[in-house]
């Protein structure tokens, strides 16, 4: 995860009513639990377009809609498997 140099107002406005940093706040959201984009962007008051890029800014790839699809079936039959 690339930490952001040069941030803007509505990066510095999100840290600070989340009280922690960008990087960390979309890494947790994006990587570790999976949230969408559009998610992400509901959770913080901004545009899908505004997380996407800042994504983009840490070089951390999108996910295309249908891997997330594809993740939750993966997902059903190991739970069917395990039954």
């Amino acid at each position: 995860m690339k930490e952001i140099k040069k941030k803007t107002l509505l990066m510095n406005w999100v840290e600070m009513e989340k009280g922690v940093k960008l990087e960390e706040l979309l890494h947790d959201l994006y990587i570790e639990k999976g949230f969408s984009i559009r998610e992400i962007a509901e959770k913080l008051g901004v545009h899908y377009h505004t997380v996407n890029s800042w994504l983009k800014l840490m070089e951390i790839e999108a996910r295309l809609p249908h891997e997330k699809l594809l993740e939750l079936v993966e997902i059903k039959r190991k739970l069917k498997e395990s039954k």
